[in-house]
């Protein structure tokens, strides 16, 4: 199977996408360890075709991706709370 070229964004949709196909066969209470990223990957390939990536790639890109989410969750709540208006609260450092 060839590779696919696509877009830093369509890779980390390929990587949410095969996250969440993982998670939905995981078993409550197990851990999060060597077999459920390689689900991860095996569906990543599938996804997409072959790759380079390894699982410890695709599990740091996965660490980037939720940091990214959990700050704009943060942003988010911010706006809610405060009305739409986040006045001085922009100062957040990592925007």
């Amino acid at each position: 199977m060839a590779t696919v070229a696509w877009t830093e964004e369509e890779e980390d949709i390929a990587v949410c996408e095969s996250w969440v196909e993982a998670l939905s066969h995981h078993m409550p209470g197990r851990r999060m360890s060597g077999p459920f990223w390689r689900k991860i990957r095996q569906h990543f390939c599938v996804y997409g075709g072959e790759t380079t990536r390894t699982i410890d790639a695709l599990s740091s890109r996965f660490r980037v991706i939720r940091l990214d989410c959990e700050r704009f969750e943060t942003i988010h709540t911010a706006v809610e709370h405060k009305g739409g208006d986040l006045g001085r609260t922009t100062s957040f450092k990592w925007l």
